[in-house]
């Protein structure tokens, strides 16, 4: 369940804390011409001249031309830059690092292969120290570079960080709520962030892969009375690289988060081999709906159906194989043999 606020129709630039420090954190791996456009964006920021604001950009561990992309920029660039170096992969890590480098009031983060829009900072904000949010974020819009796939529809767009919850402030805080922002446009009051124990090193990307660490770390923020707001005005434009508009790309990321989801465990009324109770409940539920929606030829949804059973699937194993070791190799084995069939089952009705 998520609490509507009534928007206002502008920001209010004096309504913002006067010595507000903000530090906005992207980091990057291996994305130097990507990150090029980001920091174009992030120069053509409008903001407030009451607040103070440095730009620290993490690589973690790429080996491209990365830091001379940063520190070109820097040279040019009207506010501070600082270029940070993480050598442990994984985003957490690098975000870890960040927060750490940072000795400001907010820490906002932004991706490398993200157009931030001119009053993103300035709407962040709002939400973080009018409405006194500890976590805030917008909506991530996309930049399609190819064809929306027919097969792509709206329920699966969280693959590709899109989010839009419409165009009211939101508070996400209650225990109730599933909704989630994206690391692609959120924000943290950084004394609370800290107080939660930053972000998870076991979970996020690492390199290409990785999930979960914005859901967990939202999780312990709510678990501690933090608030979660959803600020519309706050828009970032996420570029959707034609290779992820593939199927085994959705699976892939399925089952990766499900191996995320796996290292979290949640109170449950009972767990079979650390399985807890309420996700075999939902998947004998999502798993029950396979059938009813090839049947009445509903293919996105059937796709849909699939993907979440791969999650679920993923999240079992992986769980068992804390208690019984399971190679690897033998996971993805299950998982490409669930996907086959359900692919040989929608051509066989098909014709």
């Amino acid at each position: 369940m998520s609490t509507l606020f009534m928007a206002p129709q502008s920001i209010d630039e004096a309504a913002l804390i006067m010595t507000a420090q903000v530090s906005v954190i992207v980091c990057t791996f291996n994305r130097c011409e990507s990150l090029t456009d980001t920091l174009a964006s992030l120069a053509a920021l409008e903001v407030p001249g009451s607040v103070e604001w440095e730009l620290l950009v993490v690589d973690n561990n790429s080996k491209d031309a990365t830091r001379e992309v940063v520190e070109r920029f820097s040279r040019n660039a009207a506010f501070k830059v600082r270029y940070l170096f993480e050598p442990q992969q994984g985003l957490s890590y690098a975000r870890n690092r960040g927060v750490a480098a940072s000795g400001a009031d907010y820490v906002l983060f932004t991706d490398d292969d993200v157009l931030v829009d001119p009053d993103w900072l300035r709407s962040m904000l709002a939400a973080l120290v009018d409405r006194r949010a500890d976590c805030a974020g917008g909506k991530v819009l996309p930049l399609w570079r190819d064809d929306r796939p027919t097969w792509l529809g709206d329920r699966i767009l969280n693959v590709l960080a899109m989010l839009d919850y419409g165009d009211e402030v939101l508070e996400l805080s209650g225990a109730t709520s599933d909704r989630i922002l994206y690391g692609a446009s959120m924000g943290f009051r950084r004394e609370k962030l800290l107080a939660v124990g930053a972000f998870n090193p076991q979970l996020g990307r690492k390199g290409s892969v990785g999930a979960g660490e914005d859901l967990e770390i939202q999780e312990r923020l709510r678990q501690q009375a933090g608030r979660v707001i959803y600020e519309p005005r706050s828009v970032v434009y996420h570029k959707i690289d034609p290779e992820r508009l593939h199927k085994c790309y959705f699976r892939r990321w399925h089952y990766i988060a499900g191996r995320d989801r796996a290292k979290i465990n949640k109170p449950s009324r009972f767990t079979i081999m650390g399985i807890e109770s309420y996700l075999l409940r939902d998947f004998l539920l999502t798993a029950i709906k396979l059938p009813v929606a090839a049947l009445q030829l509903k293919w996105n949804r059937l796709f849909e159906l699939e993907l979440r059973c791969i999650l679920y699937l993923s999240v079992f194993i992986h769980k068992i194989g804390r208690a019984i070791p399971v190679r690897e190799a033998a996971n993805l084995l299950v998982f490409g043999v669930f996907s086959i069939t359900c692919e040989y089952l929608l051509h066989a009705i098909l014709e």
